[in-house]
Parts: structure tokens; C-alpha cells; sequence
């Protein structure tokens, strides 16, 4: 995006690798350590996070990939991917 931070990308990218690696949105990893006390580490993972903006790809029941965007608000990086993804495979 224009003016993105180079952060930005890195974030989109972990937000992205999230996804993928738990089939999950990204914003769910940190529900999950809400409510269960435990923190980000316990993936022993650098690369997973649990800002909202990361979303799996499925098709046909199966994780593909996944998508993130970083550099607006949590909530409108998940909103733009889950709108990407609407617009990729409206069939699914």
C-alpha cells in the first residue's frame, strides 16, 4: 500500500503465516490466549501472532494459504482480506 511501513509488510505476512499454519483467522490465536491464560509464545513460533488481519484460504475443506494485510486498524485489515477472499473464490 502507499506509505505502508516496512513493518506493515513483515506484520501482513505473520498475520498471513498465522492463518495458513492454524486454519484459523490470526484474530482467533489471541481469543484463544485470552481465555485460556496462556500467551504467544506458547506456539514457540516467532512468526505466529494474534492481531486481527490474517485469514486461512479454504477451498473445498482444505487450507490452501492464507491472506493478511497490516496498516489499518486490526478490524479493517480483517475486513479488507475477508473481502479479497469474497471477491478470489466466490464460489466457495
Amino acid at each position: 500500500m502507499v506509505k505502508a511501513t516496512i513493518q506493515s509488510g513483515i506484520l501482513a505476512q505473520a498475520k498471513a503465516y498465522t492463518a495458513a499454519r492454524e486454519g484459523i483467522p490470526s484474530s482467533d490465536i489471541a481469543q484463544w490466549a485470552q481465555k485460556t491464560g496462556k500467551d504467544i509464545g506458547y506456539w514457540v513460533d516467532p512468526k505466529i501472532t494474534g492481531m486481527a488481519g490474517g485469514v486461512p484460504i479454504i477451498v473445498n475443506d482444505q487450507v490452501i494459504g492464507g491472506i493478511g494485510a497490516s496498516g489499518l486498524s486490526e478490524e479493517a485489515d480483517e475486513q479488507l482480506v475477508k473481502e479479497a477472499l469474497t471477491r478470489c473464490y466466490s464460489h466457495s
